[in-house]
């Protein structure tokens, strides 16, 4: 029996994806899904998140990679209609335990951050919309972790644990070096981001969790194929060998988390941390609110009325 592959194929596809929410997995998935659509991937080449200048992506361009675009700050219009996306994301409190086990590995694979020392506190940029409070609240609370002194990885080396996730966390909420070029603010960038692909009520968006991909990949993995109109048992096969060989191999998985002693334990404590933690929890809140969450790979409503504009009406959109 042939495999069946068809054709719900959008015009073009957009992966668009943040630090440490599945960078292999984009380029595996990307190279294999142009493979069976006969395309060649692209990736846009933007040297600032900010870029007035930048001119919009070509719908000639069937498969696109797109790492941590802020939306808000760039010309209306510069990812056309056209584009589809598959937006991969996670949550943010496992995202900032992941950043944390990764960056402080003895070599970190981010060899960058051993000496670079630069502002990592700023207050997010006003087109966030995250509110003076948070904002302020946050900005405090990194100070008194952050010594501007040493490098990010200094301090991943010899703060206590829980104050080093949550100055990932932090990270994630708050810019660094202006928030133009690094991965500071990355969680408000997602979050922002997903508000204005929903402006466009012709825009198909599909959200890939980074923590369910890792535990069912399967149902994951055959949820981006049907999106992407290039599903075939022998392509998920495929993927799914890849993937696994991706989780055991890459350079971008910690295997080792710092305390495996303890590990089946760590997240879950670490999680009920970070959500009592009075500095975090109410920016978390807020990052969790803007999707529709759960992992069932149907068709959920979605409030559009959530910031960031909207039509004030509710929309579809696949998680």
């Amino acid at each position: 029996m042939f495999a069946c592959t068809f054709a719900l194929v959008p015009a073009s596809i957009i992966f668009i994806h943040y630090h440490k929410t599945g960078h292999d997995a984009v380029g595996l998935i990307s190279r294999e899904v142009a493979k069976v659509l006969r395309v060649k991937p692209s990736v846009v080449g933007q040297r600032r998140r900010c870029d007035s200048t930048m001119r919009p992506l070509s719908c000639n361009s069937s498969i696109v990679i797109w790492t941590a675009p802020t939306l808000a700050c760039l010309p209306p219009g510069v990812l056309p209609s056209c584009f589809d996306v598959l937006h991969f994301v996670r949550d943010p409190a496992t995202w900032a335990i992941s950043a944390y086990d990764y960056h402080r590995q003895v070599p970190t694979p981010e060899r960058g951050l051993v000496d670079r020392v630069r502002p990592m506190c700023l207050e997010p940029p006003a087109y966030y919309h995250l509110g003076h409070d948070h904002s302020r609240r946050a900005v405090h609370a990194c100070r008194n972790l952050f010594d501007a002194n040493h490098s990010l990885y200094n301090h991943l080396l010899t703060l206590p644990e829980y104050d080093g996730v949550k100055m990932m966390a932090l990270r994630n909420i708050l810019s660094e070096s202006g928030g133009t070029e690094d991965a500071g603010g990355d969680l408000m960038r997602m979050v922002t981001n997903a508000l204005m692909l929903r402006q466009d009520p012709a825009r198909h968006i599909h959200n890939v969790w980074m923590d369910e991909l890792k535990a069912r990949p399967e149902a994951v993995l055959s949820g981006v194929l049907d999106f992407a109109g290039a599903r075939s048992s022998s392509l998920l096969d495929a993927l799914l060998s890849q993937q696994m060989k991706l989780m055991s191999t890459s350079r971008h998985v910690t295997n080792r988390p710092a305390n495996m002693a303890n590990a089946t334990r760590r997240v879950p404590e670490l999680i009920r941390e970070l959500e009592a933690d009075r500095d975090i929890a109410p920016i978390h809140t807020i990052a969790r609110s803007v999707f529709t969450w759960g992992w069932n790979h149907q068709t959920h409503v979605l409030r559009s009325d959530l910031g960031g504009g909207g039509t004030g009406q509710n929309r579809t959109e696949q998680t």
